[in-house]
């Protein structure tokens, strides 16, 4: 039987994130997860500029910047692991180390491995839409959420 991923909603407030590589994909989910209250580590050889801006933004007791290579035995420090690195070997390495220290991991470049999907986000001050796909469907993905944050942005809601 194919996994299919439950969509549940955490409290992320003050847990420790570790999210090896500093492309465009960790700075998505890395600017997500500041907004939700995570302490974040990022840890790669090269840094964006972005990420400095976040830094700024948030300070230094939520976004800690390490620019090195990632080391496996580091996901012991913390609650979930992303990794968006341009090696699968790196990528594996941090995998099977979390999987050894049971510690929940996302790796952006292969879903197979995987314990938890990071959704795209709608958002507003009163609602958090995520959505995924179970077939690794990005581009109705990102059609659908913007449809979504469209609806969002126009209608009046009446929650009460």
């Amino acid at each position: 039987m194919e996994s299919r991923y439950f969509p549940f909603f955490i409290d992320m407030t003050g847990k420790k994130v570790l999210v090896a590589g500093a492309g465009s994909i960790a700075l998505r989910r890395v600017s997500a997860l500041l907004r939700f209250g995570a302490v974040i580590t990022v840890v790669a050889p090269q840094m964006r500029e972005e990420f400095q801006k976040l830094q700024q933004q948030y300070g230094t007791e939520h976004l800690h910047l390490e620019q090195k290579t990632c080391d496996p035995e580091q996901v012991t420090d913390y609650d979930l692991v992303l990794t968006a690195t341009d090696s699968g070997e790196t990528d594996q390495r941090i995998w099977e180390a979390c999987k050894m220290h049971h510690v929940w991991v996302n790796v952006a470049s292969d879903q197979t491995l995987c314990d938890f999907r990071f959704p795209a986000l709608a958002e507003t001050e009163e609602l958090v839409v995520g959505i995924t796909s179970n077939n690794g469907d990005h581009r109705k993905v990102r059609k659908v959420s913007a449809q979504i944050r469209e609806v969002l942005e126009t209608e009046n809601y009446n929650l009460e």
